[in-house]
């Protein structure tokens, strides 16, 4: 909670919001007290992050930092969370505004301080915490999960019906807004601050500008750098667990590769792994999922998953600030559960990998060759491995060089799969919509930036939207800790030739693992699939789907017609779109809104 302090209508609400949370709550929280600020931590003692003080010389708290930090580390030798910083840091942190956290610090973390301009409010780059803020009268609200704050007046609140409409075309919406008008997103990398002319967001990360400082090592040496920053920040996150590690190895290379360093160490991690074996036509990972474990010398776990598993009734999705795809009982911790070997563990995953190593068909990164190096010896083996990547001729490949060099100034697309997502069901809501307005603008405006690396930055958003979604849903935390700051920016800073070296999606990587990960994963070329499992589980539940969305407030407001639905289930599309499971999402959001519309009775 933020207010003026001078203001005693603000301060007297401020203590009434106190007073409810207390009584709410019936048990002490932790929490930092300053002028005009409480921060208070609401998880359970067991699973909580914590809360890092901010105390600069004269020893009266500041403010905090909610989550887990690490202190830069150059020499990217692996060293403990913050527990407390000391008063120099905390100074730097206040007379910087926040800023000093992104250049001296990275983690998972939500910061709220008091600088000499007003209340500053900071999300981490990756955005592995959400952050939400609204005005409640005189005092200004920011928190991560509105779910796990009932002691607010939720009345204030009301439905959003633009943004809802746009999730039904796209439900990893990222440009500030959510699904009430009277609450916004502070995207990571943002810094909000709040002062007596009122609320001010600013960027003060911007992966496009990382991306202008390109990484200049041969490929022997950016392989070994690259290979010990992934393993600076896996051990980093390891050592900011306690009760020991469960893996979600999947199969895939990039699970594989967190599991073969973790492996290394096993004595420091206490890791072990669980394969979660999808009960459909998919092809089974199971196979590369207990070679890597036996390579990594790590306990499996195996896991079996329904497609037939009952979905959660409409009037059952916690209130959240939007919809969550996570209310289908699909997350990590809801499968895991009754599982006694595997109780209090943290679950590591390898989430992020695709878009930081760079699994990709685009004949591109020729291009940006070219921008970098210019014509020469090596150009010609380029326009190969260019070729090789995509699939095309070698003149195929050139023509496509000319092209973007030809519109270098263009800015590139940065609503990455939007389109691909159009179905029956949402169509006309894609003739009305900007796809570049649902996004932040570092991923719609290229600024120059060759773009084969735009790409990268562009596919950045549906990374960014990997983390926890709803608080009631997580009894234990989830981390991925590839999708941490310092692995972030150096892929960012390697040429996509070079993340893509002998023409292979993750090329860089797959050479920097040789030894660590079997060969049958290191260099598969196949990836997992899990739409036969959503087909079945449209299957399993499309009359009761149909039901609720055909009666429900999506067609009460004109957002979705029953004919179409009727055509969709009655053809069958859902089997034969790409998308045609988005129609999951779409009961999700109607599960949402009738929660909130139970708000409104009340």
């Amino acid at each position: 909670m933020i207010w003026e302090a001078e203001n005693m209508k603000a301060a007297e609400q401020a203590g009434v919001i106190e007073t409810r949370l207390h009584h709410h709550l019936g048990r002490s929280v932790s929490s930092c007290t300053a002028e005009g600020l409480r921060v208070y931590d609401l998880h359970p003692a067991s699973t909580s992050p914590g809360l890092i003080e901010l105390r600069p010389v004269n020893s009266q708290p500041s403010g905090a930092v909610f989550g887990t930090l690490f202190k830069n580390r150059t020499d990217l030798v692996a060293g403990p969370p913050l527990t407390q910083f000391d008063p120099s840091d905390s100074a730097h942190l206040m007379t910087s505004a926040g800023s000093a956290l992104i250049s001296d610090f990275w983690g998972s973390y939500v910061a709220v301080l008091r600088t000499p301009q007003g209340v500053a409010v900071l999300a981490d780059p990756t955005s592995s915490i959400p952050c939400f803020y609204s005005n409640a009268g005189n005092v200004t609200l920011v928190f991560s999960h509105l779910e796990a704050c009932e002691f607010l007046d939720r009345t204030q609140f009301s439905i959003n019906y633009d943004f809802i409409r746009a999730l039904l075309v796209y439900d990893k919406i990222q440009n500030g807004q959510t699904g009430l008008n009277e609450v916004h997103e502070l995207a990571g990398g943002h810094r909000l601050t709040v002062t007596r002319q009122g609320l001010h967001v600013e960027q003060l990360w911007d992966p496009r500008k990382t991306a202008r400082r390109p990484c200049e090592e041969a490929e022997p040496a950016a392989a070994s750098i690259l290979r010990d920053t992934i393993e600076y920040v896996v051990h980093s996150r390891a050592k900011a667990c306690h009760g020991g590690i469960t893996l979600n190895l999947s199969g895939g290379l990039d699970s594989a590769i967190v599991a073969a360093t973790l492996g290394r160490h096993s004595s420091l991690t206490r890791a072990n792994a669980v394969h979660f074996v999808l009960q459909s036509e998919d092809p089974s990972e199971l196979a590369y999922a207990q070679a890597v474990a036996s390579h990594a010398e790590i306990g499996l776990e195996e896991v079996a998953v329904t497609p037939q598993r009952t979905l959660p009734g409409p009037a059952d999705h916690p209130l959240s600030v939007r919809p969550f795809r996570s209310f289908l009982g699909q997350d990590l911790t809801t499968h895991l559960a009754g599982l006694a070997q595997l109780e209090g563990r943290t679950i590591f995953t390898g989430q992020g990998g695709d878009h930081l190593f760079l699994e990709t068909r685009s004949a591109l990164g020729f291009a940006e060759y070219l921008q970098h190096c210019g014509l020469g010896r090596q150009a010609r083996m380029e326009l190969l491995n260019s070729a090789r990547l995509s699939g095309l001729s070698i003149w195929q490949a050139l023509g496509k060089t000319f092209a973007t060099t030809l519109n270098s100034l263009r800015n590139g697309d940065g609503a990455h799969g939007i389109l691909d997502r159009r179905t029956r069901m949402n169509q006309n809501d894609h003739e009305t919509l900007d796809p570049a307005a649902l996004l932040p603008e570092w991923a719609s405006d290229r600024q120059g930036l060759p773009a084969a690396k735009f790409g990268q930055i562009a596919s950045l958003v549906h990374m960014f939207q990997i983390r926890s979604g709803l608080a009631s849903l997580h009894s234990r935390p989830v981390v991925h800790p590839l999708i941490s700051q310092p692995l972030i920016e150096l892929c960012l800073r390697l040429p996509t030739y070079l993340l893509c070296t002998d023409g292979q999606g993750r090329g860089l990587v797959r050479k920097a693992m040789a030894g660590l990960v079997p060969d049958q994963v290191r260099l598969r070329r196949s990836k997992g699939d899990a739409s036969r499992f959503f087909i079945d589980q449209l299957d399993s539940h499309r009359e009761m789907i149909a039901e609720v969305i055909r009666h429900g407030e999506l067609v009460r407001h004109d957002l979705l017609d029953p004919a179409d639905l009727d055509i969709f289930l009655g053809r069958e599309e859902y089997r034969h779109q790409t998308f045609g499971r988005m129609l999951l999402i779409h009961y999700a959001i109607e599960a949402w809104l009738q929660s909130w519309k139970q708000v409104g009775r009340h």
